[in-house]
């Protein structure tokens, strides 16, 4: 088996060798010239008019630097290919055309290189308008440099072209070497690890385009020194290399747009969310107006007509009827508590509150509050154990609220113990510990409990009053100082809030 096996290996290796060589070789010749040539032409039209397409609607540099390049070689094509159509199907002798095509080839050919060299390394030098212009203005120079050197060499080569091939001139050798130039810049410039953070996730298929054209330029010069370019093998090499380089420089252009075509798709749908999260803002803006001056003048009519009939300006109350106006008075303050919350929250929410910061004594802040007695009342103890000497950058009047409601909500759910206020400080910030001995909070129920309207009670079984936007209107307000909060809590064993400011 293994004897059958391995002649057949054998045989497969050397006709792929032979058809490797059979392939190029038919390259090599005035027909094979011509199909190479019409295939490129193709493929730069395509790439050419996916580059304009795309410049037109982005108007960048990098862009206009490989249409230029891409252009170029677009149009050295289709001159090759409509002078080899001549050449193969009219009878048009070769040496008639020999004259003007090699340089003109050549020349179209490097100036296509040096925009597509140009192109992929303008990130480097874009980081300010002195230096892309001086970027710019030395490609434009070494275009003129090299133009005014290719008239000198269509003069010598119009002059030796009848007595030896065009790859056996000077002005060939010149022109290999002018690539070989051109393209070990970019690779050196872009292979250095603070460059390729620049250019990004392609940088390593860059490298590789640009070691593929390479390798033609230094098969020809070699073919040149040693074998006066009469060496089949070598010719026959360097054949591939050039369009290879191509097909990759293709492959990066072609994924950069479409990661352009995708951020844009992206970027369209960021577009369209913001409309409508600016609609949706609106129109909660346009309901919290409505709620501030319709809502809040009944509201206040309401109140005063209560306390009028408890006053009895319109007659005495009975025993009866002293009952439900105070229902509807507890009531009133709650929707009263209830716009009051959503005001204040839509306002935080949308970033319309400004920090008024100032040096506060933490110890006195929590004293000035109301509800120690209403502690009192409940014969809960307060121990405020923050230093007297600590003091904290904050809004005064906004903080105040973040210790009000941090306060009533430990009172409300505290029937006997303690309330405990602790603050520990040191380089990073303040953290203010509400440690409250009370019935303790669910722990499936701890994440919710910044969100708005959210109560730890069920609805059905609720007994404590309360808008469900006091800890969410917290939360704003402590972001709002760049700080953060966090909630620890254990069922019938008491709950803590701690509250991070940073200085």
């Amino acid at each position: 088996m293994n004897e059958l096996l391995f002649p057949t290996i054998d045989t497969f290796l050397v006709l792929s060798i032979q058809l490797f060589f059979k392939i190029f070789s038919f390259l090599g010749t005035i027909n094979g010239e011509l199909l190479k040539n019409l295939i490129e032409f193709i493929i730069y039209t395509v790439v050419s008019y996916m580059l304009i397409s795309e410049f037109r609607r982005i108007h960048r540099r990098e862009l206009a630097y490989l249409i230029l390049g891409f252009f170029s070689l677009m149009i050295g094509r289709f001159i090759i290919t409509i002078a080899y159509s001549y050449i193969v199907f009219m009878n048009i002798s070769a040496p008639n055309v020999d004259v003007f095509l090699p340089i003109i080839d050549n020349v179209l050919e490097i100036i296509a290189l040096i925009f597509v060299t140009n192109a992929f390394l303008f990130p480097l030098f874009k980081k300010s308008k002195r230096t892309a212009k001086r970027f710019e203005n030395a490609m434009y120079l070494k275009v003129v440099g090299f133009l005014i050197i290719a008239t000198i060499a269509q003069f010598y080569w119009v002059n030796v072209h009848k007595f030896i091939i065009f790859d056996q001139s000077l002005a060939y050798l010149m022109f290999e070497v002018l690539k070989l130039t051109i393209f070990s810049y970019p690779i050196i410039a872009i292979n250095n690890p603070k460059n390729r953070k620049i250019i990004g996730r392609y940088a390593n298929s860059i490298i590789v385009a640009f070691m593929l054209f390479l390798a033609a330029p230094i098969f020809n010069i070699l073919n040149y020194l040693f074998y006066n370019s009469s060496s089949t093998i070598l010719i026959i090499f360097a054949l591939p290399f050039p369009l290879l380089s191509m097909l990759f420089f293709i492959r990066v252009v072609y994924f950069k747009l479409v990661d352009k075509a995708t951020l844009r798709e992206k970027l369209s749908r960021t577009q369209q969310k913001y409309e409508q999260q600016k609609e949706i803002s609106e129109l909660k803006d346009e309901f919290v107006s409505t709620v501030s001056h319709e809502l809040r003048t009944p509201l206040t009519n309401i109140k005063l007509y209560l306390s009028l009939l408890r006053d009895g300006e319109f007659g005495k109350l009975k025993a009866k009827q002293k009952s439900p106006i105070k229902l509807i008075g507890n009531e009133s303050d709650r929707l009263n508590n209830l716009i009051n919350d959503i005001l204040s929250l839509a306002k935080l929410e949308a970033k319309k509150q400004e920090l008024h910061i100032k040096e506060v004594k933490l110890h006195e802040l929590i004293n000035k509050t109301i509800y120690h007695e209403m502690a009192k009342k409940k014969k809960i103890r307060v121990i405020n154990n923050i230093p007297r000497s600590m003091k904290v950058n904050i809004d005064e009047n906004l903080f105040k609220q973040v210790i009000i409601n941090l306060f009533s909500n430990a009172l409300k759910f505290t029937n006997k113990g303690s309330i405990t206020f602790n603050a520990e400080q040191d380089e990073q910030g303040i953290e203010l510990a509400v440690t409250d001995t009370g019935i303790g909070i669910n722990k499936s129920k701890l994440p919710y409990l910044f969100d708005k309207f959210y109560q730890a009670e069920d609805y059905m079984t609720r007994e404590k009053g309360g808008t469900g936007l006091g800890l969410a209107i917290v939360k704003k307000i402590v972001e709002l100082h760049k700080g953060t909060i966090g909630v620890e809590s254990e069922l019938e064993k008491g709950t803590v809030f701690r509250v991070f400011i940073p200085n």
